[in-house]
């Protein structure tokens, strides 16, 4: 399921977020998730949504909706009052009560140590599931990251390619498989159709840096690209990925898609 988080700026400014401002969002969402209520993360253990590291992964976000802001060197000036952004999760029905309350409650800071923003949400809507098939076309929201973990040294693969398509659908699959390995009943008897996966690049694509944990000894730069794209699958391949993100480091805010039309 997916929601509009809306949220207003706090204060006269100025408004500066970092550039890369993704894990800032990533670290409040994490700890939203994890430690904003007893009942949501027992509700998530209860329905064996948690990983092995009692942890909730089954997610993605898109960035920021900006309209209006400018670039000052590594920061971004915000000069809108207001913002939105989505937050797609893999859940059944029964944690939309518990996201719309906790999401209602938050007034996050979300920044580096050099400049934060100070935002509190001003709503929280749930928006309708697309109609989902076995050909789709999709848009980026948020970078789309694919690692080839083949090769000695992991690379991120650009969607153009020769053997993107492969590895995309390697990557969802896969995710498909640890997802029915928690939730068993989320099978649902197989999948079929899998003898004709097609993923199709549309556009030139336009790639992004990402930079996790700048400043630090931990600091890593990751890749994606925002792009357009038409897949043949099972409709619910499809609607994992939409719902969790596809590609890798979903829960960190990357592939987070839309429905083109």
């Amino acid at each position: 399921m997916r929601f509009r988080i809306d949220m207003d700026l706090v204060g006269e400014g100025p408004h500066l977020l970092p550039v890369s401002y993704q894990p800032e969002i990533s670290s409040w969402i994490f700890k939203t998730l994890h430690f904003g209520s007893n009942s949501l993360f027992r509700w998530l253990e209860k329905g064996s949504y948690l990983d092995k590291n009692n942890e909730y992964h089954l997610y993605t976000f898109s960035n920021f909706k900006l309209r209006d802001f400018s670039h000052e060197d590594d920061r971004l000036l915000i000069k809108q009052s207001s913002t939105s952004m989505c937050l797609s999760l893999v859940a059944a029905e029964g944690i939309e009560p518990f996201i719309t309350n906790l999401l209602q409650e938050q007034e996050p800071r979300i920044g580096d140590k050099k400049s934060k923003v100070q935002f509190k949400v001003s709503g929280v809507e749930r928006l309708p599931d697309p109609e989902f098939s076995e050909n789709m076309k999709l848009s980026c929201i948020s970078p789309l990251v694919l690692v080839n973990k083949e090769k000695k040294n992991p690379e991120f693969l650009s969607p153009d390619e020769k053997n993107y398509g492969v590895l995309f659908f390697k990557n969802l699959m896969a995710k498909y498989a640890h997802m029915v390995k928690q939730l068993p009943s989320a099978s649902q008897g197989g999948l079929s159709g899998l003898s004709d996966l097609q993923f199709r690049l549309l556009g030139k694509p336009t790639s992004r840096v990402v930079k996790i944990n700048p400043g630090t000894p931990y600091q890593e730069s990751i890749k994606g690209y925002l792009f357009d794209f038409s897949l043949k699958a099972p409709a619910e391949l499809i609607r994992l990925g939409y719902h969790a993100g596809f590609g890798d480091h979903g829960y960190q805010g990357f592939g987070c898609c839309k429905v083109k039309k």
